[in-house]
C-alpha cells in the first residue's frame, strides 16, 4: 500500500515537472519573439531552467523576475500581489513581464488584464498592458497548480509612472475588497 501512494505520489510530480517544463520552452519561443525589460530572464535561461528536475528550485528561480503574483480561489476569485521584478520601462516600447498564477481551481480560464491609471485626463501616462498569446503560450490557463504567463505593458511617456492592474479571468471572478487589483510605480526611461 505504501508503496502505491509513493508511486501515485512521483507520477504526479513527474506530471507537474513535465507540465512545468513545457511551459518554460514555450515561454522561451515567445520571449524570443518579444522585447523584454533589462534584468528579465532571457530565453536561454528559461530554456535552462526547463533541464532542472525540481519544481520548487525552477519556481525559486523565476520568483525575481515575476512582476505579478495571481491567486485563483477555489470560487475562481482573483488576488493579485505585485512580484519581485523591478518595474522599468522603455517609452514608446513593450515589454514583457512574467506572472504567475497559482490556480487552486484546477480550471483553464482565459486570463485577463485591464490597466486604470486612476489620474485626471490631461496627466494620463499612457500605460497599457496586454496578456501575451500565441502558440507557444496562451493566454487561457493549463488547470495546472502554478501557470506562468506573459505580460506586455508599455508607457508613452517617461518618467514615473504608476498604473492600477486589474486581473480577471472572466465575469464575477473579481476578488471581494478589490485585491484583484494592484498598484505598480514604473521608472520609464526613453527611447534606447
Amino acid at each position: 500500500m505504501i508503496g502505491l501512494i509513493l508511486l501515485l505520489l512521483c507520477s504526479e510530480a513527474d506530471a507537474e515537472l513535465t507540465q512545468l517544463r513545457g511551459q518554460l520552452t514555450g515561454l522561451a519561443r515567445s520571449l524570443e519573439k518579444l522585447e523584454r525589460p533589462t534584468g528579465q530572464i532571457s530565453p536561454a535561461q528559461l530554456l535552462e531552467l526547463a533541464r532542472k528536475t525540481d519544481c520548487d528550485d525552477i519556481h525559486k528561480a523565476l520568483e525575481p523576475h515575476v512582476l505579478f503574483v495571481l491567486n485563483i480561489n477555489p470560487e475562481s476569485r482573483v488576488k493579485v500581489a505585485r512580484g519581485k521584478a523591478m518595474a522599468e520601462l522603455a517609452a514608446g516600447k513593450s515589454l514583457a513581464f512574467l506572472v504567475r498564477v497559482d490556480n487552486t481551481t484546477g480550471t483553464a480560464p482565459l486570463l485577463r488584464v485591464g490597466v486604470d491609471e486612476g489620474i485626471p485626463a490631461d496627466m494620463l501616462s499612457g500605460v497599457t498592458a496586454r496578456i501575451h498569446a500565441d502558440k507557444d503560450t496562451p493566454a487561457k490557463l493549463t488547470g495546472a497548480t502554478v501557470d506562468y504567463r506573459l505580460v506586455c505593458i508599455e508607457a508613452k511617456t517617461p518618467g514615473r509612472r504608476e498604473a492600477l492592474f486589474r486581473f480577471d479571468v472572466g465575469q464575477g471572478t473579481q476578488d471581494v475588497g478589490f485585491r484583484g487589483e494592484v498598484a505598480v510605480l514604473f521608472k520609464v526611461t526613453d527611447k534606447k
